[in-house]
């Protein structure tokens, strides 16, 4: 193992450095920078799944309308329509340089979407394609002709090879123990596509017991764009976003670092879920009609199974799983053993500056949902409030309200069965060419509920939190940029490790400066204080959490260098303290990519793990946490052939100096070490 990744190095450094780097996975990874401390996982491997599907299917930047934009996910509203006003009224563009033009695009996100865009033919002035529905068959027409795309899609297949066995392997797993996927996505015309995915996690039966049909889960979805009235259908599997989320929104959900992306759009977006993931999904079909030049009404529909753990009469549902994972004998049982129905409309309309909408939601479950029993410990109490019943509804009208380019206001204010008033209100506000400033108000009472929504917070939920958030982004150079914020949140009822009325305060600065052409220093440090239980009963005290990262990039050409420095500190009940030091490297030579990667971690425990990310193979996503004392390496070699097919391969080997067991249950490897190799087949049709 030594040897080899020597080797490799050896052979990989000194080559010659003549292409422009252009991997879109690189400005990926210093998005990354903004999100993973208070990004889940899930959330961040679909958009990773989400961005590899636009790579491979580029947008014609000269071209571009605002729903292709969104579906980039990365863009908050004001960014889309910066975007969409310049190419209108400057494009075509010459040059993807000129989005340095646009000033609320930062550089990482001006990089990424640069990655996944080409400059083709423009629409002529003439033709009003930004509001004119009457035109769309001219526009659908000019983009035929000198817009067409050189992959309509691909084809791609993976395998995630173990060189160690899981206690579950021995006896608890009911399948191998390889993880394997398969995807096919193809875009019949400019207005149709398709898409279906078929996945199976290790330890899971593979045509045997629950899954008789071959792989644990499949996915498939059939989407129409563009057509007379019709904005856009998806039948399948699908992911919803109304307003701002408050009562639905089964799209992606991003953390307080990545700002107003995550909370401050209004519009009505529709995604297939092309996605691995088992959760957070609607099957059946959702479609947006443009009724007029001003309105749209979207309807959707959905039928499903779901995973749940039942009562002990299982007459009803204790707790909704989203995991997916079939492997041993109680998950099979869990599986699809409870089903959702679910139906909704949205109308919106747009009237100047102003734009308004209203969603109207029906959720309804086969057995009745039961978080919550008066035979509860005192320590489940946070769950007192949750939904419970089989029928459920919530009505919400959203808001807002545009000052040309520099001022922006959005908002939602929902109720339903519940009874109670729920409300999140957004500002963006363009001082200057050179700072924003936001803000985020959110009240939601403890009382309230929503099944279907996911909106901002700081405690997961849009239930019992009553917070405030305040950031800016200052570019005072064209070398330098700041981005910061501030986040207060009140909870009045316990929550999960708090059993009382708490608090949290949540502050975070990064400051980004270009050093050379070529070399950029970043520094990010994020504290965070948030009440939890002391060993005194019924007493809160503050958990004190302090995170400092230090990243140095080197992009010459076809070589990427990123040095990156870790330093968490937390303060409990005991302090912890921790660091983690990570090199990696990587160079583009047609027609193969090499990657490599090694870092030391060294943390006194969990509380003061380190997160990193490294580089991964297309469609899956690789966010690892650290505790303990050790070692990690990887090393990746991508081999393109006939611009058609590529051949790729992760090598992941991760030793603990302090411990001879990794994992617990019937996760527990029985070595310090633990090796994984992972393959993929990828073919562009």
């Amino acid at each position: 193992m030594k040897r080899f990744f020597f080797a490799l190095t050896l052979f990989a450094l000194p080559l010659a450095m003549t292409a422009q780097q252009n991997d879109w996975q690189f400005y990926f990874e210093q998005l990354l920078d903004e999100m993973q401390d208070d990004t889940g996982d899930e959330e961040l491997e679909e958009l990773s799944e989400a961005l590899s599907a636009a790579a491979a299917d580029p947008i014609n930047l000269n071209a571009v309308t605002r729903e292709e934009l969104e579906e980039l996910l990365f863009l908050s509203n004001t960014q889309v329509e910066a975007i969409v006003e310049y190419v209108h009224r400057y494009g075509p563009l010459m040059t993807k340089g000129e989005l340095m033009m646009i000033p609320v695009l930062d550089e990482t996100r001006r990089n990424l979407l640069s990655c996944l865009t080409f400059l083709g033919e423009g629409v002529p002035k003439e033709i009003d394609f930004l509001d004119s529905l009457k035109m769309q068959e001219a526009r659908e027409a000019y983009r035929k002709t000198f817009s067409k795309v050189k992959n309509r899609g691909e084809a791609a297949a993976y395998i995630k090879i173990p060189f160690y066995e899981r206690r579950g392997d021995k006896k608890g797993y009911y399948g191998y123990q390889y993880k394997d996927w398969l995807r096919v996505n193809y875009k019949i015309t400019n207005r149709l596509k398709i898409g279906a995915i078929a996945s199976q996690d290790a330890g899971e039966p593979f045509f045997a017991n629950k899954n008789g049909w071959g792989w644990d889960y499949y996915t498939g979805f059939i989407q129409l764009q563009k057509t007379g009235i019709l904005k856009n259908l998806v039948v399948g599997h699908y992911r919803l976003k109304t307003g701002l989320g408050l009562i639905l929104n089964n799209n992606l959900s991003f953390g307080k670092t990545f700002g107003l992306a995550a909370a401050q759009t209004s519009a009505t977006v529709i995604h297939p879920h092309n996605s691995r993931s088992e959760a957070n999904y609607l099957q059946g079909a959702a479609l947006t009609l443009a009724i007029t030049k001003n309105a749209d009404v979207t309807l959707f529909g959905s039928y499903r199974k779901i995973d749940a753990t039942l009562t002990s009469d299982s007459a009803a549902i204790q707790t909704i799983v989203t995991t997916g994972y079939h492997r041993t004998l109680s998950e099979l049982e869990r599986k699809h053993n409870a089903s959702q129905t679910a139906a909704g409309i949205y109308l919106r309309y747009n009237i100047g500056r102003f734009n308004f909408g209203l969603t109207g939601v029906f959720n309804h479950y086969s057995l009745p949902l039961r978080p919550y029993r008066a035979t509860s410990t005192y320590s489940t109490l946070y769950r007192y409030f949750a939904a419970a019943g089989n029928d459920f509804w919530n009505i919400s009208v959203n808001y807002g309200y545009k000052l040309g380019s520099r001022l922006r206001i959005e908002g939602e204010t929902a109720t339903g069965d519940c009874g109670m008033v729920a409300t999140i209100n957004t500002a963006s506000w363009l001082v200057s060419s050179k700072l924003t400033l936001s803000a985020i108000y959110r009240y939601y009472p403890a009382q309230f509920y929503a099944t279907m929504g996911k909106s901002f917070s700081e405690g997961g939920a849009n239930q019992d939190e009553n917070g405030i958030y305040i950031g800016a982004t200052w570019t005072p150079s064209d070398r330098l940029s700041v981005n910061a914020y501030t986040d207060y949140a009140y909870f009045n009822w316990p929550k999960y490790l708090a059993l009382g009325p708490s608090r949290s305060f949540d502050e975070y600065v990064q400051a980004s400066y270009q050093l050379t052409p070529t070399s950029t220093l970043t520094a990010r440090y994020r504290v965070k204080f948030r009440q939890r239980n002391s060993d005194v009963a019924r007493e809160l005290i503050y958990k004190d959490e302090h995170r400092l990262r230090m990243i140095y990039n080197v992009d010459i050409n076809s070589l990427s260098l990123r040095s990156q420095a870790d330093m968490s500190y937390c303060s409990y009940k005991e302090k912890s303290a921790g660091f983690m030091f990570y090199e990696t490297a990587k160079y583009s030579m047609k027609p193969c990519i090499f990657a490599l990667g090694a870092g030391y971690f060294n943390t006194k425990d969990y509380d003061s793990r380190i997160y990193a990310y490294e580089q991964s193979l297309p469609y899956n996503f690789s966010s690892l946490s650290f505790y303990g004392n050790g070692l990690r390496l990887h090393c990746m070699i991508e081999a393109r052939m006939f611009n058609r097919l590529s051949l790729i391969g992760k090598l992941g080997f991760t030793h603990y100096f302090d411990r001879d067991e990794i994992g617990t249950s019937y996760q527990t490897i029985y070595s310090s070490s633990q090796t994984d190799l992972e393959l993929m087949v990828r073919c562009r049709l």
